[in-house]
Formats: structure tokens, C-alpha cells, sequence
């Protein structure tokens, strides 16, 4: 499988054809998968399109994310946007080896972006918005050799996300890896960045008004340091 993986094969009939037993959970979605993917807060399983809580409308989360609901929700504490993104690193490190195979080769697959760039400069990263955006998460690939600013505009664009980084004193956007939890600077290449973001990890897109808030939260809160521009 790792060659495959490699050597970026499409999937074939048998990723198709998945056994019934690991059907997602989210309300009139098909979805199947090879390896069982239960969320961290209602422990139901989900298909990889599905399996972040804000994306299955978990029900531990409280409320309804249907757009007549959404439009009646109060602004995001900074509290909820942290608890949220701890939920997403203790999912992102409670991966097994065979599901991190599974969803590169998905990746490689079914991502979108920009087809004029050559398949050896792509690079894959599974992508969570904003947690009032109502965005499901989406599969993208980029240049490897783009900055972090250039990729998030990408991201914001791909998600209808409002990004005002251009704009002097405005609400900022930042790019966090959920492998580590740190913000990624903006000024590196995609390529440059190393062990916190590589090519099929996953990445949230999230404003700088709830992590600079995390400054003043609790020990247990994750390591977002906002980099200095």
C-alpha cells in the first residue's frame, strides 16, 4: 500500500466497495470506509467527509447547523473555538497508520485545486474551516511552491470565507496545523514548513480574534502562538 500511496495510484474497486459495518452516521450521507472513524465527543462513526464534529452537526456541540439555524447563533466564544480545536488535534492523534494511508490515497483522488499544477509539486492537506463558517471540510492540493499567505487565500476563496489580511487593522486569518497546533507562518513556502505541516496532514483555517484570546485560557489549551509579522 505504502508504494501505491507513493507513487499517488487512484483507488481501485475494492476502497469503493466497503463493507457495510463502517456506514457514517450523518443524517441521509452513504458514505462507507475501510477502517471505523468514531468522533472524540458522540463516539458515532463517520465517513472522512463527515468525521470532524462541526461536520456531522455533533450532537455534543449543542444547537443545529441548518442555514435557518445558523443565521439565529450568537457570535463563537474563544472558548468554543478552542475546545474545538483540541477536539480536532486529540482526533488528529488518535489516527491509525492504515486511515492515514486510506485518506492520502482519497486525497490524491478526489482533492481539488488548481489542475495546471504538475502532479510532483502537489501538495494534499485535508482542510477545516471556521467553526461559524457552516464549511464542511474539504480536500485540496496546492503548489508546494506557494507561501502560506498565498495558500490561505486559496482556502478562504475555496470556502467563501471573508479574509480581510490585506487590510490594515482588520480580523486576520491564519492557517493551524493540527498536528502540532502551531499557527504557520506566513512568509514560508509550503515545502519549507517541515515536520508541522506535511503534504496529507490536516490544517484549520481560523481567525486571529479567537486565538489571541487563547493567551489568557487555561494550561490545557493548544500551543496557537500567533507569529509576529
Amino acid at each position: 500500500m505504502d508504494e501505491h500511496i507513493s507513487k499517488g495510484c487512484a483507488p481501485v474497486g475494492g476502497i469503493s466497495n466497503v463493507p457495510s459495518f463502517n456506514r457514517c452516521n450523518f443524517q441521509r450521507c452513504t458514505g462507507k470506509e475501510v477502517v471505523p472513524i468514531l468522533c472524540n465527543l458522540c463516539k458515532k462513526n463517520f465517513c472522512f467527509a463527515h468525521r470532524h464534529p462541526p461536520d456531522h452537526q455533533c450532537e455534543m456541540l449543542g444547537g443545529s447547523s441548518t442555514p435557518e439555524a445558523t443565521a439565529k447563533k450568537p457570535r463563537l466564544s474563544t472558548r468554543d473555538v478552542l475546545q474545538r480545536i483540541e477536539a480536532l488535534q486529540q482526533l488528529e492523534k488518535s489516527k491509525k497508520p492504515t486511515a492515514i494511508k486510506v485518506q492520502m490515497i482519497k486525497m490524491r483522488s478526489k482533492a481539488k485545486g488548481d489542475e495546471k499544477i504538475p502532479s510532483e509539486r502537489r501538495f494534499y492537506a485535508e482542510v477545516v474551516f471556521p467553526l461559524d463558517s457552516g464549511v464542511e471540510t474539504k480536500m485540496m492540493f496546492f503548489d508546494s511552491k506557494w507561501t502560506v499567505g498565498k495558500t490561505l487565500d486559496v482556502v478562504a476563496t475555496a470556502g467563501s470565507i471573508t479574509n480581510n489580511n490585506h487590510k490594515p487593522g482588520a480580523e486576520k486569518l491564519y492557517l493551524i496545523s493540527l498536528k502540532t497546533g502551531e499557527v504557520i507562518p506566513n512568509a514560508k513556502t509550503l515545502s519549507e514548513i517541515g515536520e508541522p505541516l506535511r503534504s496529507g496532514d490536516s490544517l484549520l483555517l481560523e481567525k486571529l480574534a479567537s486565538l489571541e484570546g487563547a493567551s489568557s485560557s487555561s494550561s490545557s489549551r493548544p500551543t496557537t502562538t500567533v507569529p509576529t509579522e
